[in-house]
């Protein structure tokens, strides 16, 4: 079984209360942070309902938002993709509910999905092979939130952040005419 939420969220604890430059030292990672968490519900796996641990975990990432600007998830309950059943993507879905509810974004990961299937691994849709095309689907995945976030939140560093991360394009502007009258 991949990584659960419960064991993402001790990493991210582990990655708070560690001294910088390795981890946070409790300090918040400052304006215009974000932080991205990757949940392919592996806890519901083995499960017919949310875990017990559920509202604990609710209640630490309610916590993460004092260190992190913007907190947002990136995920799928597309169960016929990831090969799970329709429970497993109900539970899913309302595990993805329970955090929009708490004001996180969540992000559909549909694209990365469509880009990796060709590289799912030893015919495990949840897994994929270690290769140059996954890992560009991730770099593609991480620019587009980058993006989409940049646009709708107000990130007192957003210019900073787009340069950093090189997520911007520009285009010439065709010359237009406006109609007179």
């Amino acid at each position: 079984m991949g990584a659960t939420l419960a064991r993402i969220c001790k990493m991210i604890d582990e990655t708070i209360g560690s001294p910088v430059p390795e981890g946070l030292g409790n300090k918040s990672a400052g304006d215009g942070s974000m932080l991205i968490i990757v949940s392919n519900g592996n806890e519901f796996l083995t499960e017919t309902e949310l875990p017990e641990t559920w509202d604990e975990i609710l209640k630490f990432l309610d916590k993460v938002t004092r260190y992190w600007s913007k907190v947002l998830f990136l995920s799928s309950d597309d169960y016929e993709r990831w090969g799970l059943d329709e429970s497993w993507g109900d539970i899913m879905s309302a595990a993805m509910d329970q955090l929009r509810e708490m004001d996180f974004p969540v992000f559909d990961m549909r694209q990365w999905l469509l880009d990796t299937e060709p590289y799912i691994h030893e015919g495990q849709a949840m897994h994929t092979a270690s290769c140059d095309q996954v890992f560009e689907a991730w770099w593609n995945e991480l620019k587009r939130l980058v993006n989409l976030m940049g646009h709708h939140w107000n990130f007192a560093r957003y210019l900073e952040t787009v340069t950093y991360y090189e997520v911007y394009r520009s285009y010439a502007l065709p010359e237009t005419q406006l109609p007179i009258g």
